[in-house]
């Protein structure tokens, strides 16, 4: 039985395979760990120590290449599914134009016992809840988000015809180290380093839940390492249950690097931007026996001595 995992250059992929690098009793589950990235940045950013480790091999394509599908897969195999393309707002991931009805089909016929979607709590668009639940309506506001549901869709769709052992999560913003610099905490904690503005939009309004990367992948890895057939067809929101306002994290940022209150350039309300998201992820401490551990600051702090040392 191998694990494959897609995506596994990118920034989640890269922490969850750190953390199962650590891992022999993890890793002694499986014959192989494949890891599949299209390297679509140019960079390798899995350590070359771990890729010198036999158990696991890396594999420069796309996941959805069929013929690749049909040469690295068995029956049993785990697939924890990460792959996008240059996955941020205003560049969301691609997947629908693929014919990701083929790929899944493929996956079905060799029979694999566990695919893993990380989707996004997006899906749910403009919600107040104090704690966004799986069962709330979903209402897509923007590109990104939408083309995340569309893959959700199919996946329920071959789960109720074929029983396709799928489990989909939908995370919060997640933070740390290896993020591609487009998204809020990358982005700003680089700008500052090269002495340049941050850029935030509505006036720094917005409230999110952010959970750091190395919570989330505990999750992953619970996940691969549940033998629950319950949780086929089912999906986990993932959070921590509490908000953190755009404007507060900016104005920490420029005490941390030491800049004056005005290095701040205030952009336009975004078209189909949420005021708030946040989930107590309930369900998901429950089925995985699993809570975020690592506090908001707590994480900032080790995010923004990973950019510092990785800069040096």
């Amino acid at each position: 039985m191998n694990l494959i995992i897609s995506g596994a250059s990118g920034f989640l992929g890269t922490n969850i395979v750190e953390q199962i690098s650590q891992d022999n009793e993890f890793l002694a589950k499986f014959d192989k760990v494949m890891l599949v990235d299209t390297l679509q940045y140019g960079e390798q950013k899995i350590d070359s120590n771990i890729l010198k480790n036999k158990k696991f091999k890396f594999i420069k394509d796309s996941i959805y290449n069929l013929d690749l599908i049909k040469k690295i897969t068995q029956k049993d195999d785990v697939l924890l599914h990460l792959a996008t393309d240059a996955n941020t707002f205003d560049n969301p991931q691609e997947g629908v134009e693929t014919n990701i009805d083929k790929f899944l089909k493929a996956l079905n016929n060799k029979k694999i016992s566990k695919f893993i979607f990380f989707s996004t709590a997006n899906v749910y668009g403009i919600n107040n809840s104090d704690n966004i639940l799986e069962t709330d309506p979903v209402d897509t506001t923007t590109f990104y988000s939408a083309k995340k549901l569309a893959f959700e869709a199919l996946l329920q769709v071959y789960f109720h015809l074929y029983n396709f052992p799928v489990i989909i999560f939908r995370p919060v913003s997640i933070f740390g180290p290896h993020q591609y610099p487009g998204w809020l905490m990358s982005l700003s904690i680089l700008r500052l380093m090269k002495n340049e503005k941050i850029q935030i939009t509505s006036g720094g309004k917005m409230k999110r839940d952010w959970i750091y990367v190395s919570d989330v992948s505990e999750l992953a890895i619970k996940c691969i390492n549940l033998n629950n057939k319950r949780i086929f067809g089912q999906i986990y929101n993932v959070g921590t249950g509490k908000e953190q306002k755009v404007k507060d994290i900016a104005t920490y940022l420029l005490k941390r690097f030491k800049k004056p209150k005005n290095f701040i350039k205030y952009l336009p309300k975004r078209p189909g931007d949420l005021p708030r998201e946040v989930t107590l992820s309930t369900k998901a401490r429950k089925t995985f026996k699993w809570e975020p551990k690592v506090d908001f600051y707590e994480g900032l702090e080790m995010t923004i001595d990973w950019y510092v040392k990785s800069s040096s």
